[in-house]
């Protein structure tokens, strides 16, 4: 996502937010299902974007095309399961960002069976499909993001709660320097060769479904 244009970078915000707050919002509406009321004591059973977005992990989610939102904080002791309903906690962000994508996917598709972006005009339904692009995308980066079984994604919470590896001391160190090992992949590009190839995939995929070209 790097060389993106000032425009460009605008017009994906919208998919950026809805991205990061349907992420927060499924955790947490999940672990509230599930009996954990933490999240909604803290505020996190919302959709407004205050109580999701980090502003630094946006800023740099706008720039580089990843970054980090505000945590959603879960007791593991209040869930029945713990391990399994952890798990549900876990992958209801990432999921959520699938379906949101494939939404997208959707509105698109009916706006140019409608052809409304034709009569919004050439301009503006243009740049109102890319914004709805620019959903898709970020949505299935949060997907990849999510699903990726090492700290501090969701994914390593699922990995965690189907093995034993955190009792490995390598995963707790892992996990204590988690934030600077993420900082690490992102600098030296590691990170995006690894989740590039999966979002491409998916968004792909996704466009091809609903026979968006």
């Amino acid at each position: 996502m790097f060389g993106r244009t000032v425009q460009e970078m605008i017009m994906s915000i919208p998919g950026i937010l809805i991205a990061l707050v349907i992420s927060g919002f499924a955790q947490a509406y999940m672990a509230d299902k599930l009996g954990d009321k933490t999240p909604r004591y803290q505020g996190k059973l919302s959709l407004n974007p205050k109580e999701h977005i980090d502003p630094l992990g946006f800023l740099i989610f706008v720039v580089i095309g990843f970054g980090w939102s505000k945590p959603v904080n879960i007791n593991r002791r209040n869930f029945k399961n713990i391990r399994i309903d952890d798990s549900l906690v876990s992958a209801a962000g990432f999921i959520g960002n699938l379906l949101m994508a494939i939404l997208f996917a959707i509105i698109m598709k009916i706006m140019l069976v409608l052809k409304i972006d034709i009569l919004l005009g050439t301009v503006i339904g243009g740049n109102l499909l890319q914004i709805l692009l620019f959903g898709i995308y970020f949505n299935v980066v949060f997907f990849v993001l999510g699903i990726l079984p090492i700290p501090p994604f969701p994914g390593s919470r699922i990995l965690e709660n189907l093995t034993n590896i955190e009792k490995y001391e390598f995963y707790t160190i892992l996990q204590r320097y988690s934030f600077i090992v993420f900082l690490f992949l992102v600098a030296t590009n590691i990170l995006s060769r690894i989740i590039s190839p999966p979002i491409i995939y998916i968004y792909r995929t996704i466009l091809s479904i609903f026979y968006i070209k």
